[in-house]
């Protein structure tokens, strides 16, 4: 939050702290290769399977010239030194990281026996030629020196504050200027100034989004700070009052972003100007909770040191000045990445006495456990609530047997490990339950005189469908599609003009449909005459007709509607007599046209049924 600085260090002790939290052991590294001198003001990163430690003394040349650089394979291995800082003399506050076309760049810093003599641009540093290509100069109200440094998920390296620390003044405050390496570009860029100034700051992205700033010393050089300044990367806009302060006023420290989406703070310089403490007190921030807590401490007090999180999810401090003339030791603490869901609970749908089974896959660091949730309520294996049984509800599959309907619900599951809590996205758990058959009937017979036989296919809210077979003047015991409303006289011959017959197959709304013999000229014994192929078709209510088509196939058929969409077959036959029949869809809203659901590899198939998103039918296997 924005506090005068006259006021933060009384504001300190407010700030929430959480104390019961699970953590890794700090554990010693092999020490740096420095002949026992302190190794501080250096860069810590890690690069193509090895970490650096780039900058700063002991220097290659002595006594003040030119640092030094090491390397360490991250699988283990003993410390190598590298090329250094050669031709860049005595400098100190560099900063550095690595760029979207994977290279060490290495900008500011400043000549202490010199102050603003330092004037070499940004470099690049590798390992065969050591300082190589040289890239453009950071803007010309970059501080410097004391600046905080980090790199965001895009490989942008920014460069926040700075200034003349300790020794700034009304007069000559520390900078609030911000700006960012795209290297790309080969630019700098300039972003949105920090709401104030600050020097000896520490910054490192949150993980969501944000380049959160702590600590560091006030405009005018008077006191450390606690404040905690949030960027967000996306408005280019700063915030004061995002994030919860630090539980302590602190600069010459860390921020580093854990595999477990937490920021450690590390160390650094505490109490007022010219009378500090250096600390091996680690605080670590959750930006998801935005809250404190209190982590392990390092086994000694560092400031000015280098800290970066490997690809082994450990965060390393390295080096460092304290109270007793600096430090050359490495260590470095596991922060287990949190549990991520790489598959999600999907959604199912099932009738009442089958098995609901739902399962998850997840990454994620330590021993992770697992606890499935029903509609909110956590589960156990055993009696489920529809009087089913469950089993895996500490797993990452679960199944409820012989379900009922209680067990419908939201379904999801909850993975755990030493980092917290993650919750997988709802999957939706349905149980249809089949409709219970009327145990007494009443008997009406439909079948109309004029018939020789009748058949009902459908009935819906007093209507009947199916077919009346008669004679017509051309043909004997042709079908006729037929409606009826619940009596033998209410029988309505819907045949369309011009045809012989035909049948209603299905019935659900205002969709009737089956087929109609079409009439068709053709060319028969040198003379032409009406033909009749058997075509698809369907009826409203009202008995309008509807004729459908569908190219490539000699007979079709309406089998099946769920009122809006509607399915059946196509047949069509070759030159030797062989019937090929294929599964079809018409679709909604005119059923004009026909398209083929027809499941490769297999010779037939026909739809006989449909609701909503799912078509019901059948195949014929290959001999």
């Amino acid at each position: 939050m924005l506090q005068t600085f006259a006021t933060m260090l009384a504001v300190v002790s407010m700030t929430p702290v959480l104390h019961a939290q699970p953590w890794g052991v700090w554990q010693p590294e092999p020490d740096l290769p420095t002949g026992g001198e302190a190794k501080t003001h250096a860069i810590g990163l890690e690069l193509n399977g090895s970490m650096f430690v780039l900058g700063g003394p002991p220097w290659m040349n002595p006594p003040n010239e030119d640092g030094t650089v090491y390397s360490r394979p991250m699988g283990g291995g003993p410390w190598t030194e590298e090329i250094g800082f050669d031709g860049y003399g005595f400098v100190l506050g560099q900063g550095g990281g690595v760029d979207d076309m994977g290279r060490i760049i290495i900008f500011g810093g400043d000549d202490p026996d010199d102050p603003g003599g330092f004037d070499k641009p940004p470099f690049e540093w590798n390992q065969i030629e050591g300082p190589w290509h040289e890239h453009a100069d950071r803007g010309v109200s970059a501080p410097a020196s004391n600046f905080a440094f980090c790199t965001d998920d895009d490989a942008r390296i920014y460069s926040i504050g700075g200034g003349p620390g300790e020794g700034a003044s009304i007069g000559n405050p520390n900078s609030a200027y911000c700006e960012r390496f795209i290297g790309s570009l080969d630019t700098w860029e300039t972003i949105a100034p920090m709401p104030f100034g600050l020097a000896n700051a520490a910054a490192t992205p949150d993980g969501i989004g944000h380049i959160l700033v702590f600590g560091g010393i006030s405009p005018d050089g008077s006191s450390r700070t606690n404040e905690v300044l949030r960027y967000d990367i996306a408005t280019n806009t700063w915030s004061s009052n995002a994030n919860a302060n630090m539980p302590v006023a602190l600069s010459d420290h860390q921020a580093t972003l854990g595999a477990d989406g937490r920021v450690y703070i590390l160390g650094g310089s505490s109490g007022p100007i010219g009378a500090e403490t250096v600390e091996r007190a680690v605080h670590v921030y959750n930006p998801l909770t935005d809250q404190w807590a209190v982590g392990p401490d390092m086994s000694e007090p560092r400031r000015h040191f280098a800290s970066f999180t490997g690809s082994d999810d450990r965060v390393y401090v390295l080096g460092g000045d304290n109270s007793t003339g600096g430090s050359f030791g490495v260590e470095s603490i596991y922060t287990t990445p949190c549990p991520v869901f790489v598959t999600q609970p999907e959604s199912v749908e099932l009738w009442q006495n089958t098995t609901i089974g739902l399962s998850v896959q997840t990454t994620g660091g330590g021993t992770i456990t697992y606890q499935w949730m029903h509609d909110g309520n956590p589960l156990s294996d055993g009696p489920s609530a529809g009087g089913g049984v469950i089993s895996g509800a500490l797993t990452g599959t679960l199944s409820v047997e012989s379900t009922g309907p209680a067990d419908a619900g939201v379904y999801t599951v909850v993975a755990s490990n030493a980092c917290g809590d993650t919750t997988s996205t709802a999957a939706v758990g349905t149980v249809l339950v089949p409709p219970e058959i009327p145990q007494q009937w009443t008997w009406t017979s439909l079948h109309p005189s004029y018939a020789e036989a009748s058949y009902a296919q459908g009935v819906d809210d007093g209507v009947q469908v199916g077919r009346a077979i008669f004679d017509t003047p051309d043909y004997n015991n042709i079908d006729h599609p037929t409606r009826w409303a619940g009596t033998a006289a209410s029988a309505q011959n819907l045949t369309p003009n011009g045809s012989q017959g035909g049948s209603i197959l299905d019935f659900a709304g205002d969709k009737l449909v089956g087929w109609w013999w079409e009439p068709i000229q053709c060319y028969v014994n040198h003379q032409w005459q009406t033909c009749y192929f058997r075509r698809a078709c369907w009826w409203n209510l009202d008995g309008t007709f509807h004729s459908t088509s569908y190219s490539g196939f000699e007979y079709t058929l309406m089998s099946a509607t769920d009122g809006t969409s509607v399915v059946g077959s196509g047949a069509t036959d070759d030159d030797v007599g062989n019937v090929f029949n294929r599964a079809v869809i018409w679709q909604a809203p005119t059923h004009e046209f026909a398209q083929s659901i027809h499941p490769a590899g297999f010779p037939d198939s026909a739809a006989s049924a449909v609701d909503g998103d799912y078509q019901y039918g059948n195949v014929s296997l290959p001999f």
